[in-house]
Parts: structure tokens; C-alpha cells; sequence
């Protein structure tokens, strides 16, 4: 699942070699909801949005494993992000449904605060709590993903730290 869920972006044929693999593999629910978020993904990757729906659409979301809800929460944020401002209030309501979770890690919890408030126009929550995201989590992609977007709030506003924030990401994502 794991190397599935960033090979994504790497190479779509063998992304679908591994998707066969995968829904071979996929004998219980838990499984089986990893598989469709894997493919859901890869669609998104590819743009095809009505199939990405489809897909998140079929997700057994009362099956999500307490272990696999940081991942689960994590995947959809990366497609509904994709799926852009059409899907804005799906968005919203998966944000909602997400902090709900007690097992929710702190750093997503942070992140998904973060871009709902930049939905809602809330600048300034969104910086603060990019920059809360980015101090508490132990995660490199977090950490790079964070100091992104804390870059783009801060672009037209301070060029240095614009500058310094782009670096932070770039240093973690590597």
C-alpha cells in the first residue's frame, strides 16, 4: 500500500501493475478501502475526476481501521485537493468528519485546520496553524508540505520569508 500510495506519481504503468497486485491481495474490507483510495488516487493523478469520485464514493468509510486512519484522512485530503474547487464542500465535510477523530494525529489534525481555514479566507489562522503543523510534526513530508504553504501565504507579502519557507520545504521534501 505504501509504496502503491507514492508510486502514484512516479510511474502510472507500473502503478496499475502494482493496483492488480494490490486488489488481488485485498481480502478484507480494511484491504479493500486501501486498494480503492490507491485508485482513486491514480485517477486523480491521471485527471480523471468522475472516475476519482466514483472511486471515493465506494469507500466503506465505517471499515476504516483505527490504524489506518491517519492514512485514510491523508489520501482523501490529496484527492479532494486535486479534484479542486469543484469539490470544495466535499472537502469541508471530510475536514469535519476528520477532526471527529480521536485517533486523528496532531500534525494532520494541524493541516487539515490549516486549508480549511485557507478555504474560508482565514490568512492568518492558516499561517499560524501551517507553522504549528510544521513545528510538531517529526514527518519530512509533513514538515515540507507545511513550510509550502506557509511560502505561498507569505509570497506576496515577504520576500525573505517567502524565500526562506520555500528552502525549509525543499531541504524536508528531500
Amino acid at each position: 500500500y505504501l509504496l502503491l500510495r507514492n508510486y502514484s506519481y512516479t510511474s502510472v504503468d507500473s502503478c496499475r501493475k502494482y493496483l492488480g497486485i494490490l486488489e488481488g491481495l485485498s481480502d478484507t474490507e480494511d484491504l479493500k478501502n486501501r486498494f480503492v483510495l490507491c485508485e482513486a488516487r491514480l485517477l486523480c493523478v491521471l485527471r480523471d475526476k468522475e472516475g476519482a469520485v466514483k472511486k471515493l464514493e465506494s469507500v466503506i468509510s465505517d471499515a476504516i481501521s483505527k490504524s489506518f486512519i491517519n492514512d485514510y484522512y491523508t489520501d482523501l485530503d490529496r484527492c479532494y485537493t486535486r479534484l479542486g474547487e469543484d469539490y470544495k464542500e466535499w472537502y469541508l465535510n471530510m475536514v469535519e468528519e476528520a477532526l471527529a477523530a480521536a485517533e486523528l494525529d496532531e500534525a494532520l489534525r494541524l493541516k487539515l485546520v490549516a486549508r480549511r481555514s485557507l478555504l474560508k479566507g482565514e490568512t492568518d489562522k492558516a499561517l499560524d496553524y501551517f507553522t504549528r503543523c510544521f513545528n510538531t510534526s517529526t514527518d519530512y513530508h509533513f514538515k515540507a508540505m507545511a513550510a509550502y504553504n506557509i511560502a505561498l501565504i507569505l509570497r506576496d507579502m515577504d520576500r525573505e520569508a517567502y524565500e526562506y519557507w520555500l528552502t525549509e520545504a525543499a531541504i524536508n521534501d528531500l
